[in-house]
């Protein structure tokens, strides 16, 4: 996902797919997965999902609670699970799943949300001033947040992962069939990614410490890969920013990464400790993996 597209494009690309879905949402339950025809499943993927399904369980001595939540983001936590569990086709990017998220939490008017905004920008400074607005950042560049959710005052931000591995099949698209087509790309950079999905919980962490209008946050993952499911080599640097849940992480300082990407390597505090809670679903056929962290 493009983390510097313009916040007021994206909002008006949600608007305009809130509409378009009202008007189809008679008949998009039974052609939501008309899309993708199944062919093939990556080998990388089906290898590690055979490695994972082998695993033992997490040792119970090494539980790490989740923190309890605000009533509003206990709230966007359940419709994000519904939302979830109830894929019926597959995400093509990070991009699709934020947008899609946004639809699905605005369709839910029972719950009263006032806003649901996405990419949302929070400078780090004050450029006139010069001054601070999130002092103890340890990256030099402003924040957008995935999602956030306004209720009577009230903000939940939400930051999301979507990782992949390869996936072929055939893809229909204006009436016509494209055969052994690469919906699902396989990405790489599992060492960066660790260190993102640890940098969006310090992100939330810094939000609710600095504005009292935020008192929960969430960070979600969702992963066709299950490489996220087990620890990096105990010799390397994205070792400590394991996301495997199968050790608490924070409660101090996190290492340097040796990504050698600026952006991707600074050293920073998580002031909570945290544990991964993994959850198995099946989407169109394909083995997906999601977790959501409290913050």
């Amino acid at each position: 996902m493009n983390k510097h597209r313009n916040s007021e494009e994206a909002i008006q690309l949600l608007d305009e797919l809130l509409e378009l879905r009202a008007a189809k949402k008679s008949t998009s339950a039974q052609k939501a997965s008309s899309g993708m025809a199944a062919k093939a499943v990556g080998e990388e993927c089906a290898d590690s999902q055979a490695e994972v399904a082998q695993a033992p369980e997490h040792d119970n001595a090494m539980q790490c609670p989740q923190r309890q939540l605000s009533k509003l983001a206990d709230e966007v936590r359940e419709d994000v699970e519904a939302f979830i569990s109830g894929l019926t086709r597959l995400l093509f990017n990070e991009f699709d799943f934020q947008m899609q998220l946004c639809l699905f939490l605005r369709e839910q008017k029972h719950r009263g949300y006032e806003a649901v905004d996405a990419e949302y920008f929070l400078p780090i400074r004050q450029p006139e001033k010069k001054k601070e607005i999130l002092a103890d950042y340890d990256w030099d560049s402003n924040m957008r947040v995935d999602i956030v959710v306004r209720r009577g005052g009230e903000y939940v931000p939400v930051e999301l992962k979507y990782t992949t591995c390869s996936v072929v099949r055939a893809l229909d698209r204006f009436g016509r069939t494209f055969q052994n087509m690469e919906v699902l790309r396989n990405q790489g950079a599992a060492d960066i990614i660790r260190y993102k999905c640890w940098k969006d919980v310090r992100r939330i962490e810094l939000i609710k410490k600095i504005f009292p209008t935020v008192q929960s946050g969430l960070a979600i993952h969702l992963t066709c890969n299950p490489t996220y499911l087990r620890d990096p080599r105990a010799e390397s640097s994205s070792y400590p920013f394991t996301t495997s849940g199968n050790h608490p992480i924070g409660g101090g300082r996190m290492g340097k990464s040796d990504s050698g990407i600026p952006g991707h390597e600074n050293p920073f505090n998580l002031e909570g400790i945290y544990r991964m809670e993994w959850k198995n679903i099946n989407i169109d056929g394909i083995d997906f993996y999601y977790e959501i962290l409290n913050i």
